[in-house]
C-alpha cells in the first residue's frame, strides 16, 4: 500500500474504493463484496461399525457474522450451505463485506454492531443463499454421479453471532 493512503480515514478509503457508495436518501448498510470462502464436494462412504449416514436434513442454511474490529473491512457475513443426498455431502461457505453509512457503529459500539446479525441475516439471506446455491450447483455438476437437490427458494436460516455457531 502505498504511503498517500496510510492517513486515509474510512470515509475516504470508501469514496476512492467505492465512489458514492451511500447517497442521499439511500440505505444506511451495503454489501461491497461477495465471494466464495470455501466449497468441496464429497461421497462418503460407510464404515463398518460407524453411525450410518443422516439425511434427514438434506439442506442446512446458516448465517454468521460480527464486527471484525478493523475499519476496513467493518463488518462480515457468512453464510454456509450444506447439501446432503444418498451419500454425498457438498458444503460451500461464501462471505459479504458490509459496510455502515456510520463508519464507527461496526468499530466504536461492538455490542451492538455484533447484536446487528438480527437482523443484517435476514436481509442478506436472499444474497447469500443465491452465491452459496450457485456454488454447489456447480460442484454437483461437476460430479455427474451426485443427485443433489439445491432448493431455488431461499431456506429459512439459521442465524447467529458467529460465537455459537
Amino acid at each position: 500500500m502505498s504511503a498517500e493512503f496510510d492517513e486515509e480515514t474510512p470515509e475516504e478509503h470508501r469514496k476512492r474504493v467505492h465512489g458514492e457508495l451511500f447517497v442521499p436518501g439511500g440505505p444506511d448498510v451495503a454489501i461491497c463484496g461477495l465471494s466464495v470462502a470455501r466449497a468441496t464436494i464429497t461421497q462418503r462412504f460407510d464404515v463398518e461399525g460407524e453411525a450410518e449416514f443422516d439425511d434427514s436434513e438434506p439442506v442446512q442454511w446458516q448465517i454468521y457474522g460480527g464486527p471484525t474490529g478493523a475499519q476496513v473491512p467493518p463488518y462480515l457475513l457468512f453464510g454456509d450451505l450444506i447439501v446432503t443426498s444418498e451419500g454425498w455431502f457438498a458444503g460451500t461457505t461464501v462471505v459479504a463485506i458490509v459496510e455502515f453509512r456510520d463508519v464507527d457503529f461496526a468499530t466504536h459500539e461492538p455490542e451492538k454492531a455484533a447484536a446487528a446479525i438480527e437482523w443484517l441475516g435476514p436481509w442478506a439471506t436472499h444474497v447469500l443463499y443465491d452465491a452459496a446455491a450457485a456454488s454447489v450447483r456447480r460442484l454437483a455438476a461437476s460430479s455427474p454421479e451426485a443427485d443433489l437437490e439445491v432448493p431455488y427458494l431461499t431456506p429459512q436460516a439459521r442465524i447467529s453471532n458467529g460465537r455459537e455457531a
